[in-house]
């Protein structure tokens, strides 16, 4: 995915969640953070996951995996654990 296609993605989440204020808000963060997240590559960070995921299914959506930053580690998958958790 390019980083343009995650920007998107990332503006469309944001949108859903009421903007960047509210998104920020949510969690527990500064505005400026999203911004810096969304000129990043369009990521939010791994540790977020399951409070966008929620927030989001509250609204009728549903976070796509690839919304954040997953690294492997300790030899686990953390795509793998998302998906398995849904």
């Amino acid at each position: 995915m390019s980083d343009d296609e995650s920007r998107l993605r990332f503006d469309v989440i944001v949108s859903a969640l009421g903007g960047a204020s509210a998104t920020a808000r949510l969690l527990g963060r500064k505005p400026s953070q999203i911004s810096q997240w969304r000129a990043r590559g369009g990521l939010f960070p791994a540790e977020l996951y399951f409070v966008l995921r929620e927030a989001l299914a509250d609204r009728g959506y549903r976070l796509p995996r690839n919304a954040c930053r997953f690294e492997e580690a300790g030899g686990l998958d953390l795509d793998q654990l998302a998906d398995d958790d849904r």
